[in-house]
């Protein structure tokens, strides 16, 4: 939604939504109707197990959002009547911001930076005003979660299981978040839920629906997409490829141990010093006789790479193959074994596609549904994880070197959105996704189905969308163009220029300086 139509919703807001005419009572019963009927076909009780008592009023809050909108794709007599609201007038709840911003996002629309931000509702005592940063911090937490799970979250709409392990973080931020908050949340949050109350939304009128610029981001089937483990991964191995050269090694080998001692010096404890208690302070004992002071002690801080967490996400499509690939995963392996040795949380993962070529059974199911336009991804995605956060490298390692590139293609965006997610589960303050990729998206299927422009777009979608978020986003690669996506790259000039701008730029990720540095 462009800034104009958003502007004209805002305005257009209380004609339509404070007992305009032509918004009659019947039309709105035909909308609760209608919503029952949604939630009564796609809603799946087995995944209310994931959530808490306090958590549930928040889920069916999104999981309502999520049948209507598949009843609005799959059902177009229902469309009208569960039109999704017009964004977003001031003075909302909690609740109703969620209901509508799921909504908008999951139809694939589009709103405004301001327009993600939560409103609180927490009661004014003294109590709330003494914790007011602490919630500020909680809610803009909320604003950071909210497009990047939501935008995930759309890729799962028909899976319901699925979908709720995707919005499971957020639902457990909206629970703590407004945990003393009363009322909760309550059903139905759906077009005139509340008799003649001003969050009954009667669904608005088709004529003021905006026209979509562009086509929404999609996926037309998910029923080949796969996630693959280290057992998986262990059964795909192949035998390792062909050695680099003992010159290259011995090469990357120096300037991976030259990374091991800075990481080392970076974890080595700082000292805040005039403390009361502690560590003696040797330097310090004098002032005890010249002026009685007794702050002579120091105590250690935390070491700052303890706070960090970083993801390796590989491109390893088929145009990855040969020297880059070769050269790219003795970087990564040496570079986690030096992580790892420092104490720093990370993981790597992969990602690619299953199918190239004519042999594509999503193409083949489009073709065989009639040739429906735009239908979205036309492929079926594979990750990989080669190791977790949890899992030692010692696990897994060898099969980084032993797994072939994926022979399809790279389908960018959703990538980054998967492993932005992953990411954001973590408790470390400082989170870094390093993307190493060649450039632009492509799936030769889509992009005929759907425009040459469609993932590209849907890659700077989705790089916005998480650097407005609280995740540190690089990438490095061999692509022309790769600085027309990524704010913060570094294109290399040959592969074996891989191993001196990895060591040196992690050591600056990890210290938390200034992304521009990154340049």
């Amino acid at each position: 939604m462009s800034g104009d139509s958003a502007s004209g919703a805002l305005q257009a807001w209380p004609a339509i939504y404070a007992g305009a005419p032509g918004v009659s009572v019947a039309h709105a019963d035909r909308s609760r109707s209608d919503a029952h009927a949604a939630w009564q076909r796609w809603h799946d009780a087995q995944a209310d197990a994931l959530f808490s008592g306090l958590e549930q009023p928040w889920y069916r809050v999104i999981e309502q959002a999520r049948v209507e909108t598949l009843a609005s794709q799959h059902l177009p007599g229902m469309a009208h009547n569960l039109a999704y609201p017009l964004p977003l007038p001031n003075a909302l709840s909690p609740a109703m911001h969620l209901y509508q911003c799921a909504r908008i996002a999951l139809a694939g629309g589009e709103l405004g930076e301001g327009q993600w931000q939560v409103p609180d509702q927490a009661a004014g005592n003294w109590l709330s005003r003494l914790l007011e940063r602490g919630r500020q911090c909680q809610l803009q937490q909320l604003r950071t979660l909210l497009p990047i799970l939501l935008s995930e979250a759309r890729l799962q709409l028909a899976d319901a299981q699925a979908f709720a392990r995707v919005i499971k973080p957020l639902v457990e931020a909206y629970a703590r978040t407004f945990a003393s908050v009363q009322p909760l949340p309550t059903l139905p949050m759906v077009a005139g839920a509340t008799a003649g109350g001003r969050e009954s939304l009667p669904s608005r009128p088709v004529e003021h629906q905006p026209e979509q610029q562009q086509a929404p981001y999609r996926v037309f089937s998910q029923a080949w997409d796969e996630v693959l483990g280290v057992r998986e991964l262990r059964a795909l191995a192949q035998q390792p490829q062909a050695a680099l050269s003992d010159e290259v090694q011995a090469h990357a080998r120096r300037l991976a141990q030259q990374l091991r001692q800075r990481l080392q010096s970076l974890q080595q404890h700082r000292w805040r010093f005039d403390q009361p208690e502690g560590m003696l302070d040797a330097r310090r004992l004098t002032s005890v006789v010249t002026s009685a002071n007794t702050a002579i002690f120091r105590q250690p801080q935390q070491a700052p790479l303890t706070d960090a967490c970083i993801a390796l996400l590989l491109d390893q499509s088929g145009s990855m193959r040969g020297l880059p690939q070769q050269m790219t995963l003795l970087a990564v392996d040496l570079a986690v074994r030096a992580l790892e040795a420092a104490g720093v949380s990370c993981e790597v993962l992969g990602f690619g596609t299953r199918y190239s070529g004519q042999d594509n059974p999503v193409h083949d199911a489009w073709l065989a549904a009639g040739r429906p336009a735009l239908p979205g991804r036309l492929n079926a995605t594979r990750y990989l994880v080669y190791k977790s956060v949890r899992q030692p490298w010692r696990a897994s390692c060898g099969l980084l070197m032993r797994q072939a590139p994926l022979a399809g293609e790279n389908i960018d965006g959703e990538a980054l959105l998967w492993a932005a997610s992953r990411l954001l589960k973590q408790p470390q303050r400082r989170k870094i996704l390093l993307v190493f990729c060649d450039g632009a998206p492509h799936d030769e299927a889509t992009v005929a189905a759907n425009g040459p422009d469609y993932l590209r777009r849907h890659l700077h979608q989705s790089i916005a969308m998480i650097e407005r978020g609280p995740i540190h986003l690089a990438a490095i690669g061999m692509g022309q163009g790769i600085a027309h996506y990524y704010r913060n790259s570094l294109r290399l000039q040959g592969p074996e220029a891989i191993f001196s701008v990895l060591f040196e730029q992690l050591p600056q990720l990890l210290e938390g300086l200034r992304e521009e540095r990154f340049a």
